[in-house]
Formats: structure tokens, C-alpha cells, sequence
């Protein structure tokens, strides 16, 4: 059973801290492992690994069925019977799941003409399994705030992954050295996870408390699947109009690209287990919002900046010529995840309140809109296009923000808009324009943001947010 100790806010501060440093750490580690596994596996090969991944982070996330959130997000403590119910719930859940994934293996391989992306495939469907099952305890530990715990799981893994997955390239492995780390990965959160905070499945899970879970966790998870078709809009369109090179060049593009704002799924985790506990209060959902924007803009904004300057050098020298285009797609693929991470509160704060049709809505547009783009651009421009596609998909973006101020009210914009602008157009003309003159543009954008003094208000009311401890919601399942 889960019990509360301590102010919210310093909890969930702390807890920033500690993922942050974890991700921190992560991406160290992440730089070593590519810049060594990169150098023996070709763009070509690494498809076949990236297509996997993709598969399974789809997968996962309409396996999980919704009930982590629903774990992570219960007011007051968590019943022992509920969480071994759930339990119980996830190994179903992840095992149709599994089964799904190699099902799928061989259409998809004729499909897009990759030979051998079938087998990797299989082997990737054993992670996909761990993962979903092993959301259970990690959940709960949300749930509990218990941050340090959970960071030193994920640490520990990535620490495993690195090893191998050197080790094993080293050995001549190619793209299979990336295959066996990412499974043992999984195994090391799903064994830490367990150790830290064991569960034992409870398979009587017919009944009014799962029924809960679900009614709640299924229409969230159906948003989420949505969203989540975005990550495969991509791969099959690049895969089956380019081929697997130019699939693996995107893959590899997007994880460097996620690797550097480590820091949005931090956001994303701690304002899920910590929003629902303001949901509320809207004023104090409008002043995290706000402040988050401006963090995760100032954070985000000088990385990808820094990056996409000095990847055209960086990246050859560092994975080799053969992954050179990827320092043309990053800065466009960047835009994309910049816009992102400004909304991210903003949808997390619509799913604390409950606002699942309007968040459903909004993915489905935006989807729509990528795959359409992507389709059109990529026919006629390549690789490049995708990146593009990114760009004309971030209208839709207006969506979130119309829903948030219907349903809480209005925040302010004048500085997130201020940095974003700055950094988008930036990084837009380093992508089409070349390095030379969006270092010009980054000076300029850098002293405009210097004379800008409602910066360092808005950083300095970010504290402010979660400054009272809110009393705990006594309803048994969270505010719909």
C-alpha cells in the first residue's frame, strides 16, 4: 500500500531531479554506445532494429490497456488486491501483445521488402512482453513518488544495455548486438522493478475494482494508441517508398533526436503522477503549465540548437560518413519534438482532468495530417520530406491549446512563443539553409532573447506551481 510523506511539491521536485540526473546519465551512456555500435552497423542494418523498436513501442502502449496511468494516477494509497489484480491484468495484456508482434513479423517484412527484419522482430517481442509487465510495479512506484528507487532501476539498465550492446559490436554482432542488449535492458528493469516492489499476479481479476481500471484506462489508452500510430507514420512510409537505408538514416535521426530532450518524458512522467493530484485546481494547473513551457523551451531550445549546428561535423566523425544525412533530417525532426514538449503539459494536465475526447481528438488530427504530409513530401523530396511533414503537422498543435483554455483557462504565451519562434526559425534555416546562416540567425535569436526580461519572471515563478501541498482527493478511482 502506498502512503504519502512530506510537501508535493518538494517530492515531485526531487523526483525531477532524479530522473533528470538518470536521463542525464542515460544520454552519457548513450553517446558511448553509439558512437561505437553505429561505426560496425550500417544504416541499412539498423533498420531492421529500428523497425523492430518501432513495432514494439506501438505494441506497448496499447497493451499497457491504460491501467499504469490508472495505477500512477489513483488518489490516496493503492490497495495491495488492486495492484495484483492489475497485475494479473498486464501478463494478459502483454502476452496477446507479444503474440501480436510475431504475428506481424512477416507481413510487414514482405510488406516493406526488408529481408531479415522478421527475425529481429521475434527477438524484440521478449522486450516487448518485459516492458508492459514490469509498467505494473514501475507505476506503483509513480504512484508513490518513489523517484529514486525507480531511477536507480532505469540506471542500472542502461548501464547493462551499454555493456552489451558495446561488448557484443565489438564482437563482430552488428545490428543483433543492439537485439540482446535491448532485451537484457528489459529484463533489468523488469527484475529490479519486481525486487523494489513486488507484486504477485492475483488472477481472480473479474470484478468491480478492474472493471474501474478499465473503463477508465481503455478510452485513455484508445488516445494514446492514436498518438502512438504517429511514431509508425515514418518507418513504413520512408520503408516502403525509399527503402531500408534511408529507413534506417530516419530511425537513426530519431533517436539522436530523442536522446537530446532526454528531459521531455521526465515532464511528461512526473506531471502524470503529479497532476493528478491538482486536478482540481485550475489556477495551479495553469501556472505549472506555464512555467514548464518556459523551462522545457530554454532546456530543449539551446540543445537541439547547439546540435544541429555541430552535427554536420560531429556525426561523420563520430558514427561515420555513411550516417552524414542524418545531421540534414535532425533540426527538422527537432521542430517536431520542440513542438511537442511545449504541449506536453498542456495534454497531460486535459488527461488529469479527464478531458480523454478532446486529447483523442486532437491525436487524431494530428496523425492525419503527418501521414498525409508524409506520403505527399516524401514521394517527391525523400528523406528530407519526412522532416518536412513535421513541420506542416504543427498547426495542429492549436488543438491542445483551444481544449486547455475551454476546460481550465487561458495561460501566457508571450515568452514560450518568444523562445519557440526563435528556435524553430533557427532551426528551420540550419535544416534548409545551411549552418552558416543559422548561426547567424542563433546569434541574433540569442541576443533577443537576452533583452527579453519576462524570461527570468517566468523562471523565477516556476516554484510557485506546486508550492502548496493539495489536500488528497478521497474518490475511490480519479475525477473523470
Amino acid at each position: 500500500m502506498t502512503t504519502y510523506s512530506g510537501s508535493l511539491r518538494g517530492k515531485l521536485l526531487s523526483g525531477g531531479v532524479l530522473l533528470a540526473g538518470r536521463e542525464a546519465a542515460g544520454v552519457f551512456l548513450s553517446l558511448i554506445a553509439v558512437t561505437i555500435v553505429f561505426r560496425r552497423v550500417d544504416p541499412s542494418e539498423y533498420a531492421l532494429v529500428g523497425l523492430a523498436l518501432t513495432l514494439s513501442g506501438f505494441l506497448a502502449r496499447v497493451g499497457a490497456l491504460g491501467v499504469d496511468t490508472y495505477i500512477a494516477r489513483y488518489p490516496g494509497s493503492l490497495p495491495d488486491e488492486l495492484a495484483q489484480r492489475l497485475m494479473a491484468v498486464a501478463i494478459c495484456a502483454a502476452t496477446c501483445a507479444a503474440a501480436g508482434m510475431i504475428a506481424a513479423a512477416i507481413p510487414v517484412e514482405r510488406a516493406l521488402n526488408i529481408p531479415g527484419a522478421a527475425h529481429v522482430t521475434w527477438a524484440i517481442a521478449a522486450y516487448l512482453w518485459l516492458w508492459i509487465v514490469s509498467r505494473i510495479p514501475v507505476a506503483a512506484l509513480e504512484h508513490g513518488l518513489r523517484f529514486r528507487q525507480l531511477a536507480l532501476a532505469e540506471l542500472s539498465s542502461l548501464i547493462v544495455y551499454t555493456v552489451l550492446a558495446v561488448a557484443l559490436a565489438l564482437a563482430g554482432a552488428s545490428a543483433w548486438s543492439i537485439v540482446v542488449a535491448t532485451v537484457a535492458q528489459g529484463a533489468t528493469v523488469f527484475a529490479l522493478a519486481f525486487a523494489t516492489n513486488p507484486i504477485r499476479p492475483r488472477f481472480d481479476f473479474v470484478n468491480d475494482q478492474v472493471g474501474r481500471a478499465l473503463a477508465f484506462g481503455l478510452p485513455y489508452q484508445l488516445s494514446v494508441w492514436l498518438w502512438s500510430t504517429r511514431d509508425l507514420v515514418g518507418p513504413f512510409v520512408v520503408g516502403w517508398l525509399l527503402g531500408a537505408k534511408e529507413l534506417g538514416l530516419l530511425a537513426g535521426a530519431a533517436l539522436m533526436a530523442s536522446r537530446a530532450a532526454f528531459i521531455r518524458p521526465i515532464v511528461w512522467r512526473v506531471s502524470i503522477a503529479g497532476f493528478g493530484k491538482i486536478q482540481d485546481d485550475p489556477r495551479r494547473l495553469r501556472q505549472a503549465v506555464s512555467a514548464g513551457m518556459t523551462y522545457q523551451l530554454l532546456a530543449l531550445g539551446l540543445t537541439f540548437t547547439g546540435f544541429a549546428l555541430l552535427a554536420p561535423w560531429v556525426v561523420p566523425l563520430a558514427v561515420g560518413e555513411a550516417w552524414g544525412d542524418v545531421a540534414v533530417l535532425f533540426p527538422l525532426l527537432a521542430i517536431g519534438l520542440l513542438a511537442n514538449a511545449v504541449f506536453t503539459l498542456h495534454c497531460s494536465s486535459l488527461f488529469a482532468r479527464g478531458a480523454v475526447r478532446e486529447m483523442t481528438l486532437f491525436h487524431l488530427v494530428h496523425v492525419a495530417t503527418l501521414a498525409m504530409a508524409a506520403f505527399a513530401l516524401v514521394d517527391r523530396w525523400g528523406l528530407i520530406g519526412y522532416g518536412m511533414a513535421e513541420i506542416v503537422a504543427l498547426w495542429t498543435y492549436v488543438l491542445p491549446h483551444l481544449f486547455f483554455t475551454r476546460l481550465i483557462g487561458a495561460v501566457a504565451y508571450s515568452v514560450p512563443l518568444t523562445i519557440g519562434g526563435l528556435t524553430i526559425m533557427t532551426l528551420a534555416t540550419i535544416a534548409l539553409g545551411g549552418v552558416v546562416l543559422g548561426s547567424v540567425i542563433a546569434a541574433l535569436a540569442i541576443g533577443a532573447l537576452t533583452s527579453v526580461r519576462t524570461v527570468r519572471t517566468s523562471v523565477s515563478r516556476a516554484a510557485v506551481a506546486l508550492r502548496r501541498p493539495a489536500a488528497m482527493p478521497t474518490a475511490e478511482v480519479p475525477a473523470r
